[in-house]
């Protein structure tokens, strides 16, 4: 995951992880940080929709968290 993502643009990458139809749409400012990173593209009928890169970083982030152990 890219370190200099906010927790709350962690959440709404996370938000953005669905299949359904209607994508969540997040505030302007988060949305333009998660195309600018490349794990997002906007969609024409509004909202985003993850890129490969975005999943990516979702698996990269779940798999760091499973494999440390607690302290």
């Amino acid at each position: 995951m890219d370190p200099n993502l906010t927790s709350e643009q962690r959440e709404w990458l996370h938000r953005l992880d669905t299949d359904a139809p209607l994508k969540p749409e997040p505030p302007p400012d988060i949305a333009a940080k998660l195309v600018e990173y490349g794990l997002a593209i906007e969609l024409v009928e509004g909202g985003l929709q993850l890129t490969t890169l975005g999943r990516e970083a979702l698996t990269a982030e779940q798999t760091s968290t499973e494999g440390s152990s607690p302290a």
